[in-house]
């Protein structure tokens, strides 16, 4: 985004982004693509989580492995922590994408917290 400005607010200490809807528009489509491919990386993960879950309890039930040797519970764990990031990312994917379709082709004034919610800054 080669057009956006930065600029201090007269009225408070804080900085003020001025950025076209346009960019704003691409940057959104950008972050949602991200985020989408993020989302499906976590689920393939959890997938492969769940996987391992089930062949250690089909190990246990073919009297292949003792249940003292499974390890569900931390699978269980990475798999619950893959879900929780797939969900995180889903929602950011819906966020971008919504903004993506109504930002309109005006000159925006972000907040600095605006703008770490677009993500323009971390």
């Amino acid at each position: 985004m080669g057009h956006a400005n930065i600029d201090w607010a007269d009225d408070e200490d804080k900085i003020k982004f001025q950025v076209p809807g346009d960019d704003l528009r691409a940057h959104c489509k950008a972050r949602a693509d991200h985020h989408k491919a993020r989302q499906e990386f976590f689920k393939k993960k959890s997938e492969e989580f769940a996987e391992e879950i089930d062949n250690q309890r089909n190990q246990v039930n073919q009297g292949a492995i003792s249940s003292g040797l499974i390890f569900t519970g931390t699978i269980e764990n990475n798999r619950g922590n893959m879900l929780s990031q797939m969900r995180s990312h889903e929602d950011k994917k819906f966020y971008f994408r919504f903004c993506e379709k109504y930002l309109r082709k005006e000159l925006y004034e972000l907040s600095e917290d605006q703008a770490r919610r677009f993500e323009l800054i971390s």
